[in-house]
């Protein structure tokens, strides 16, 4: 029963922080996060549905190539994809410290298996393999 408080508890908090960037959206929000999170339940375009095949969420920033793990914000790796780690440059709006940043649109969500980023399209189609 724990455990699957856990869990539960887990995947709330992966819908409401993980999702692929939509080319139509201009910034990358908590909103679309949790919005194409749930598009990709139950694939391996989800942190949950990929990382038993090795897969670390991440992101990468599409005009300079550069790729980050999701982190706390204490630079241990995290299981999901957050926000709260990324570099400061990637932010494109935040009001206060309270309110959910937004990112620049050059950022797109995605996974690190090996060497390369994987989208989350590109991570569910290697995982159904």
């Amino acid at each position: 029963m724990k455990d699957e408080k856990l869990e539960s508890s887990l995947v709330l908090f992966a819908q409401t922080y993980s999702a692929d960037l939509l080319i139509t959206q201009p910034t990358l929000t908590l909103d679309d996060l949790a919005h194409q999170n749930q598009a990709y339940a139950g694939t391996g375009g989800t942190s949950q549905g990929n990382h038993a095949q090795g897969f670390s969420p991440a992101y990468m920033d599409a005009t300079t190539g550069r790729i980050v793990i999701s982190a706390f914000t204490d630079g241990r790796p995290a299981p999901i994809h957050l926000l709260c780690g990324l570099p400061e440059e990637w932010i494109l709006e935040q009001t206060n410290s309270s309110d959910a940043p937004k990112l620049k649109e050059s950022i797109v969500v995605g996974f690190v298996r090996g060497d390369r980023f994987y989208t989350r399209a590109e991570a569910a189609k290697a995982c159904a393999h």
